[in-house]
């Protein structure tokens, strides 16, 4: 909950990732290699691709 009320930072805004939000608040964040597949829902039409099964 704390991570969406932080202001996004001009970082964050010139390269387009929010996870440089997190990490120039303070925050750390883990990354892990799997090799399950996932996919990637950025926007509301990818999320009614999803829940269509396209």
């Amino acid at each position: 909950m704390e991570i969406t009320k932080l202001a996004p930072s001009s970082l964050e805004l010139a390269e387009s990732l929010e996870q440089l939000r997190w990490i120039e608040n303070g925050y750390r964040i883990k990354t892990k290699v799997t090799e399950i597949e996932t996919i990637a829902i950025d926007t509301p039409e990818d999320l009614i691709k999803i829940n269509n099964g396209v």
